[in-house]
């Protein structure tokens, strides 16, 4: 009886993973700090375990959703996920939160801040 009761209550939860949509603040995790933009692999390492690094176009869609208006006291450029090839090496595309139309490769001095997109929200439901 004890087992069919355990069973009936483990049937009873379902997870549920739902796709992320970049343009709500949910999808999105705290701030994670500021890092060279030659540092790549250490900002993956960042979002490794609870996320990644968002590609340019979520970075976009949350900027035209007004998402990162609250970021730009963190700062304003931020690692994408996308490489790109220069002479000086493989180096991140970067997006400025501050205005849309600047972004690709803006490395700032003081380096670039890093956000995480979650790949999917777990809920419980019955």
């Amino acid at each position: 009886m004890k087992r069919i009761i355990t069973i009936s209550l483990i049937l009873a939860f379902v997870w549920v993973c739902k796709k992320i949509d970049p343009k709500l603040s949910s999808s999105w995790s705290e701030y994670k700090g500021l890092m060279p933009y030659y540092k790549i692999a250490e900002a993956n390492a960042k979002c490794a375990g609870i996320a990644r690094l968002p590609t340019v176009a979520e970075l976009r869609s949350a900027y035209q959703a007004n998402v990162t208006q609250s970021w730009k006291k963190d700062g304003l450029s931020y690692f994408s996920s996308e490489i790109t090839s220069t002479d000086s090496g493989d180096l991140p595309q970067t997006f400025y939160v501050g205005n849309e139309n600047e972004k690709g490769l803006y490395y700032p001095k003081e380096g670039l801040n890093i956000r995480c997109i979650l790949d999917c929200i777990f809920c419980i439901s019955r």
